[in-house]
């Protein structure tokens, strides 16, 4: 954006990718963490304690090559790693694994809504403390295609819901 070279960047924030101060920015998607578990392995509190979430062994869904995700770096900054036993590309590959096993998997609420049966799973709160986030677009020059290009991506999130 800076250099001109892009018009427009997604990023997730607000702790992940914080925006930059110096460009226009609007949240497209605002969601928080619960923790996922099959439903006879799940805690009977209705939050899980730090230790509680640091005592599971955690499926990790990333689409990309990443090793950790803005979860792991709050805890780094509390001198804590979680227990990985599998990663999956995606989160319904990660429910499938959970499924009769004590294993825990951490996603946006929305999507555990949308992929996880209640006949079969049950959400927990995440520890306190673990930061929400947001997906937001960011532009620099208001320039005619730009606005239409913005506006086409707030109604397609208006559309599905998002906002």
């Amino acid at each position: 954006l800076a250099d001109g070279r892009l018009d427009l960047v997604l990023g997730f924030g607000p702790d992940f990718h914080p925006p930059h101060p110096d460009f226009k920015c609007q949240v497209l998607v605002e969601d928080e963490l619960v923790c996922v578990f099959a439903k006879a392995a799940a805690p009977a509190e209705a939050r899980l304690s730090l230790q509680g979430f640091l005592e599971r062994r955690h499926v990790f869904p990333t689409p990309w090559t990443s090793d950790t995700n803005m979860i792991d770096g709050w805890l780094a900054r509390q001198g804590h790693k979680r227990q990985f036993v599998a990663q999956t590309n995606s989160y319904g590959a990660a429910l499938k694994m959970i499924a009769d096993s004590p294993l825990v998997v951490t996603m946006p609420r929305r999507i555990h809504r949308l992929l996880a049966s209640a006949d079969a799973f049950a959400s927990r709160e995440a520890p306190h403390g673990l930061p929400g986030f947001n997906l937001y677009m960011q532009w620099g020059d208001p320039g005619s295609a730009n606005q239409w290009l913005r506006e086409q991506i707030v109604k397609a999130c208006a559309d599905g819901g998002l906002i």
